[in-house]
Order: C-alpha cells, then sequence, then structure tokens
C-alpha cells in the first residue's frame, strides 16, 4: 500500500489505531514499518491488513478476485493493468454498487472502503 492510499485511508475516516499488529506509513521515511516512536508525527497513517480492510467493510464487501496477468508481455510497469478487483455495495447477486481495483488485493479493499465512505 502506499502512501498516498493509506492517507487517502485516514482522510475518509478509517480508524488510526496503533496497537502492536498496526503499521505505520510515515511520509517522510516512505516506508510502511511498525516505529513506536514515530506515531505522534503529524504525518502517520495506519497501513491496515487486508484481514482489517475487510473487517471494515463489514457485508459490503461481496466479492474480491484476481484476473492473472501474463508477465511475458513487454509493457512498462506504469502501464500495468490493475489485476485485483474488489465487488461490493448494497445489492446482490450479478450487480454491484462498486467496483473498485488494486495492483494487490490490500490496495483493491481499501478503494471500495473509500468509496462505500463517499457513497
Amino acid at each position: 500500500m502506499t502512501y498516498e492510499l493509506a492517507k487517502q485511508l485516514k482522510e475518509a475516516g478509517f480508524l488510526q489505531n496503533y496497537s502492536e499488529h498496526y503499521f505505520g506509513w510515515i511520509e517522510a521515511h516512505q516506508s510502511c514499518g511498525y516505529d513506536e516512536g514515530n506515531y505522534a508525527h503529524e504525518k502517520a497513517v495506519a497501513c491496515p491488513t487486508l484481514s482489517e480492510l475487510i473487517e471494515a467493510c463489514g457485508d459490503k464487501l461481496l466479492a474480491l478476485q484476481h484476473t492473472p496477468f501474463n508477465p511475458t508481455m513487454p509493457i512498462p510497469e506504469e502501464s500495468m493493468p490493475k489485476t485485483w478487483m474488489a465487488l461490493g455495495g448494497e445489492n446482490r447477486g450479478t450487480h454491484f454498487s462498486y467496483q473498485q481495483s488494486g495492483f494487490t488485493p490490500e490496495e483493491a479493499v481499501a478503494n471500495l472502503w473509500i468509496a462505500l465512505q463517499t457513497k
């Protein structure tokens, strides 16, 4: 998860609970890791696990799917497709109110949680 996405989660109201199982991201360090002394820093943001993101979405997360990407194709990294999709919302069945993608399952579910908060 990038600092920017973690910051978006914080700005959308994601719990910033810095317990021993939470990772935090400090903008100045540009890395995600546990460093208890830096959480008082105003630019510190929580970097939640996939389990915590799924729990936060609750029953609004209806599916998480992976679309394999063929790594043998010569394509620049910035152009690579986001291969994880988090589907959710109010409706069950084949219609989903929200479809959010990401390079990792954490990114896809984080984007879904943000979309659910801003509906």
